[in-house]
């Protein structure tokens, strides 16, 4: 496949590399990675795989053939297999368990229960230092049971177009407002206002609810949602008829309105309610942050639920806890992949062999900066990863390679032309120097020098690093070792 685009000339754009990986070679070197979870621990087969992906990564950064393998997977946003491999076992543990319900598979406290765990996908998932008792939401299939005679259609409204200056649509004998908010350090709550008749001024109930920090907005949306149906049908069933929730999320009103098997059980919670319910509902979208009153209202109630505080204005409401909620599968995936991360920059320094090029990378989070890095002209980025990874066209690195005499430089000839010469001491750039100086003496008023880890801080500082690269052509050469450019 590779061979294949090169011939058809798509080789100078990395995106097409990039895709091909994604679509063709990842999708089956990690196919049935359950089947092949002990090849997670494996050295010589993790070599393996870590060689399959750096076909596609040489050619996603265009880097030269002895590239670190590590180092380039990450600049072409390729996870490592031997840290990816373990991701996606843990993955699709989780992903079986949300079928539990389907294939009758038990998931007891035992090791495995009725649901097989191998060793290891048990070493996968602590791995990342997470549990494997972790519950997900189940899958729900064939709407739960629901009998297709009782499936009716729930009314949305989801262009706000409402003149009103509370943000409502027409009079109903209940307005509820819903809203669910997540703060900094992951608190989770959500909550309601209802308003009775004609008065959206004064409302006949408040509720508030603190939920476990995995639980998401979308989650805390529709935990209000049922959690207010409860209530309408505790108190109102027999009075009113018609219920109008106010909703500023238009997904939670979406699957709530007419669930599937990939949305969340939840959803088919608040749909069951809704049909089995007295009231005609109506679902309707209204702008948050708007001064709404009621909409202000129930977001001031969801932030004191995430506080775990009422604020002044809702002293007298109580708050109550809800536990029972389990992880979605888009909040574990979140979690893996956060613990991939970390796992990464704890290992970063066995990944990175050269000092230079940790002072310049000193941190996984440094080289996500790099991948993150957009370029006006995306190939002339190739030159920033050749200088990052130090097998660039410097003649220390070529003098190695033995494709030059000597690795001194051919500007002043005095020192060794390695990259710490290149960019800082080299007198033959020194005009190059002082006028990025003063094309950017907002950002820097002298050259760094040593403090090489400054260049990647900020895509600021990379750029300027860049243009650098770019404006002393030193990089764009032609040279006798032009047969080690790449892998083209």
């Amino acid at each position: 496949v590779v061979n294949f685009a090169k011939r058809m000339g798509y080789f100078p754009d990395s995106k097409v590399f990039r895709l091909l990986y994604t679509s063709v070679v990842e999708s089956r070197l990690f196919y049935c990675c359950l089947a092949w979870a002990e090849v997670a621990f494996q050295k010589g087969l993790l070599d393996k795989l870590e060689s399959a992906q750096l076909i596609l990564a040489k050619c996603i950064t265009r880097c030269y053939k002895n590239s670190p393998i590590k180092l380039i997977l990450l600049f072409s946003d390729i996870y490592p297999a031997s840290f990816y491999l373990k991701y996606m076992v843990a993955k699709k543990y989780f992903q079986v368990k949300q079928i539990r319900d389907r294939y009758r598979l038990s998931i007891c406290p035992d090791i495995g229960g009725r649901l097989p765990v191998i060793s290891a996908i048990i070493r996968s998932i602590e791995f990342f230092g997470i549990s494997y008792r972790s519950v997900v939401e189940r899958r729900v299939f064939d709407f739960d049971g629901i009998h297709p005679s009782l499936r009716r259609e729930i009314e949305t409204v989801l262009d706000f177009t409402s003149t009103s200056k509370f943000g409502v649509y027409d009079k109903c004998d209940l307005h509820i407002f819903t809203d669910g908010s997540k703060d900094d350090k992951d608190n989770t709550g959500c909550g309601f206002a209802i308003f009775k008749g004609y008065d959206l001024l004064n409302p006949v109930l408040r509720v508030i609810f603190h939920l476990p920090r995995h639980v998401s907005v979308y989650q805390a949306e529709l935990v209000a949602i049922r959690e207010a149906i409860k209530v309408c049908i505790d108190k109102w069933a027999a009075t009113c008829r018609k219920v109008c929730f106010h909703i500023d999320n238009k997904p939670a009103i979406i699957t709530s309105a007419a669930p599937t098997s990939k949305t969340s059980p939840l959803s088919f919670e608040n749909y069951k309610l809704m049909i089995e319910s007295p009231f005609d509902v109506r679902l309707c979208y209204i702008a948050a942050h708007k001064g709404f009153y009621g909409n202000e209202m129930a977001d001031q109630l969801a932030k004191d639920g995430a506080a775990n505080t009422p604020s002044g204005s809702n002293h007298d409401v109580n708050i109550i806890n809800l536990v029972d909620i389990d992880i979605s599968m888009g909040t574990a995936k979140g979690i893996l992949r956060k613990k991939l991360d970390q796992q990464l920059a704890q290992k970063w320094s066995s990944i990175i062999c050269s000092d230079t090029t940790m002072k310049l990378i000193p941190s996984f989070q440094h080289a996500r900066n790099v991948v993150d890095f957009q370029c006006h002209k995306p190939h002339q980025k190739r030159f920033l990863i050749w200088f990052l990874t130090g097998c660039c066209p410097l003649n220390h690195y070529l003098f190695r390679l033995k494709l030059k005499a000597s690795p001194k430089c051919d500007g002043c000839g005095s020192e060794v032309e390695d990259r710490n010469h290149f960019l800082n001491v080299c007198p033959l750039y020194d005009g190059y120097r002082s006028a990025l100086i003063r094309k950017n003496w907002e950002i820097f008023q002298r050259w760094p020098g040593s403090n090489f880890q400054w260049w990647l801080e900020d895509k600021c500082n990379t750029r300027i690093l860049l243009d650098y690269i770019i404006i002393t052509k030193r990089f764009g050469r032609r040279s006798s070792c032009s047969s080690e450019h790449s892998d083209t």
